[in-house]
């Protein structure tokens, strides 16, 4: 399922590369874009790069972040896999403050998830269905 949704936030971003006329079309749609790409597939996107008004949440509504997040942590927290250097520096701690990961745990993760799905299923119900 994660894989669909990422070939699909790709593929409708090459195809509005595709059809746009100019470069500023692509710059304004695929901005636009992002928001998407940011929800459905969980690519990466800095809080530093969005707007002031987005950056703080954005970032976070995604279900499929926190996944990744979580997964990352299950697999290698205190795995050995990243080295850890003689000044006290690791990789580990670095890869997740360069994505914005750091101070959380898996379980902190789960709840995120289970909490965004809820909302989803909730807002679908509502908004879509018009009953609980």
């Amino acid at each position: 399922m994660y894989m669909t949704f990422v070939l699909l936030t790709v593929f409708m971003t090459e195809f509005v590369v595709a059809a746009a006329d100019t470069k500023r079309d692509c710059y304004v749609t695929i901005t636009a874009l992002g928001f998407l790409n940011v929800l459905l597939s969980g690519l990466l996107i800095k809080g530093s790069t969005m707007p002031t008004w987005v950056s703080p949440w954005a970032p976070s509504i995604s279900a499929v972040r926190w996944a990744m997040q979580g997964n990352f942590i299950n697999l290698y927290h205190e795995s050995g896999s990243f080295p850890t250097f003689p000044n006290g520096y690791t990789l580990y701690t670095s890869f997740l403050t360069l994505y914005g990961w750091g101070g959380k745990d898996k379980w902190y993760c789960y709840v995120m998830i289970v909490l965004m799905l809820s909302k989803s299923f909730f807002f679908r119900y509502v908004f879509l269905e018009n009953t609980i």
